[in-house]
């Protein structure tokens, strides 16, 4: 299902009137939005827009979600925005970031998920493969994952509430998972198996 051109807002004078009194007050310390309302009426919100639209394109062509009638009696665990300023080594803007997460203090144990272990990095495993490199004369080549996390499988049945400035046919319907997303307790280990499985198809051996 294509997603709208236009979020549908819902936005009073009221309410808008704050958020740029808001963003004012805090436009030195913190310049990145806190709120959906308030990165697509505020401070450059077209790029918070277009940022937006393209985390939502991205999800939706990944197939993170299908947007369905929510079972009777099922609970939807809720979903927020997070918007980021990255910037260059000189502090000049690079790029604006949006990322749809999942609320995971609404997920239910035994329900919404059952396990949330997953391998942290270790500073000494890297200079050792470094150490090892050098040694055997080895060139090192480093791969860098966009949105590594909504990769991952699910195997819980989880719904979500639609992202706020998306809503299609709500509230009757909301978003059932099919795929791991930012947020959810169990998403670090859920990219690590898809991880781990796709190195070993590729002939690659964990030590």
């Amino acid at each position: 299902m294509e997603p709208p051109t236009q979020p549908p807002i819902v936005w009073s004078d009221d309410e808008e009137e704050n958020v740029n009194e808001g963003e004012q007050a805090n436009s030195i310390t913190k310049p990145e939005p806190r709120m959906f309302k308030q990165a697509i009426h505020g401070h450059q919100s077209d790029y918070w827009r277009d940022a937006a639209m393209l985390e939502y394109n991205t999800l939706v062509e990944n197939g993170t979600w299908e947007i369905v009638d929510l079972p009777q009696g099922e609970k939807a665990i809720g979903s927020g925005w997070v918007f980021r300023v990255k910037r260059n080594a000189d502090g000049s803007i690079e790029c604006f970031k949006a990322r749809i997460v999942a609320k995971e203090y609404s997920q239910r144990p035994g329900l919404d998920y059952n396990e949330s272990f997953a391998p942290t990095f270790c500073p000494a495993t890297l200079r050792i493969i470094m150490a090892l490199s050098a040694v055997e004369d080895l060139e090192l080549c480093l791969v860098d994952i966009t949105a590594a996390f909504i990769n991952g499988d699910l195997d819980e049945e989880i719904y979500m509430k639609q992202p706020e400035g998306f809503h299609i046919d709500y509230p009757s319907k909301g978003c059932r998972l099919c795929k791991s997303l930012y947020g959810l307790k169990q998403s670090a280990q859920q990219w690590n198996k898809k991880l781990h499985t796709v190195l070993t198809e590729l002939g690659f051996k964990h030590i």
